[in-house]
């Protein structure tokens, strides 16, 4: 187990890792960045850009040239307090992105 370890951890993190897919539509954001895309039913998903992943260097070199390109995007669910609504709600973090 001890040599394994980091292949061990890989199959833990992937157990709470989801996968959505959809046409690029814009960066919104403040303090925080959020993507959002529109999915093959016309809805649009936003997701929360906190931290580095992999597919983020061309997200932030240039978002333009990812314009109504279809992503495929990694996430993991993450419960936060907003104090506008006075409760907790979820949200949906990236961790990988792909464009197909």
């Amino acid at each position: 187990i001890k040599n394994n370890i980091d292949q061990i951890n890989e199959v833990e993190d992937d157990s709470d890792t989801k996968s959505i897919s959809g046409t690029f539509q814009r960066l919104e954001g403040q303090l925080f960045t959020a993507l959002v895309i529109k999915t093959k039913a016309g809805k649009e998903e936003k997701l929360w850009w906190f931290q580095f992943f992999e597919g983020s260097a061309e997200l932030s070199k240039n978002p333009a040239s990812l314009a109504k390109k279809n992503l495929t995007i990694k996430y993991t669910e993450m419960e936060v307090y907003d104090a506008k609504l006075k409760e907790y709600r979820t949200i949906k973090v990236m961790k990988n992105l792909t464009v197909n």
